[in-house]
């Protein structure tokens, strides 16, 4: 016969929860990640860029990104980001498709010291010789190309602190999906 002891069971289980409670914090901690080797700067002399809304925001300089937020030094920098998983409709109503993106994009801009910028992503209709001009790059695939949904997305950053668009990315492409479908788990290459 086996004998519980409840006090030390009831002991374990809030231990267990303050742990549990604990990781979930620091997964969820929003401090900049530090973007640059050497000891941590003070804010006016680094920038700090943040990933915007629907974007997903992957590395800055080659460095993966584990944060919503980087801070770097003055200078040029390259970010890759990516729309989201579950990027917004560019028209402001209910959409019917799931659109997502099978590809990343970059941006280079240069950063000034004590700056905030924005990584963000904007998502607008493929124009007729957008789409042209990728048939004829990929062979005819339209599968995979601009021509796949009618949508394209560009990512840009936005100096927060003079309110200014510094730089932007070519339009990349955007697949579509409807609602309730989903082919892959991820459907990322």
């Amino acid at each position: 016969m086996i004998v519980y002891n409840s006090k030390l069971i009831g002991s374990l289980k809030i231990a267990a929860l303050m742990l549990g409670a604990a990781l979930l914090v620091g997964a969820c901690s929003t401090a900049p990640m530090q973007g640059y080797s050497g000891p941590a700067l003070p804010p006016e002399q680094t920038a700090l860029i943040t990933s915007g809304f629907h974007t997903d925001l992957i590395s800055v300089d080659g460095m993966r990104v584990t944060s919503t937020s980087v801070a770097v030094t003055p200078g040029v920098h390259t970010i890759v980001l990516r729309p989201t998983s579950d990027v917004t409709n560019p028209f402001g109503y209910q959409q019917a498709y799931y659109l997502y993106s099978l590809v990343d994009g970059s941006v280079t801009f240069t950063a000034q010291a004590g700056h905030r910028y924005r990584a963000d992503v904007d998502a607008s209709t493929a124009t007729p010789a957008m789409e042209e001009a990728n048939e004829t790059a990929s062979g005819g695939n339209r599968g995979y190309g601009l021509g796949a949904s009618g949508f394209v997305w560009n990512g840009y950053v936005r100096d927060q602190t003079t309110q200014t668009r510094v730089a932007m990315s070519d339009p990349m492409p955007l697949q579509a999906e409807p609602r309730g479908y989903r082919s892959g788990s991820d459907n990322r290459q």
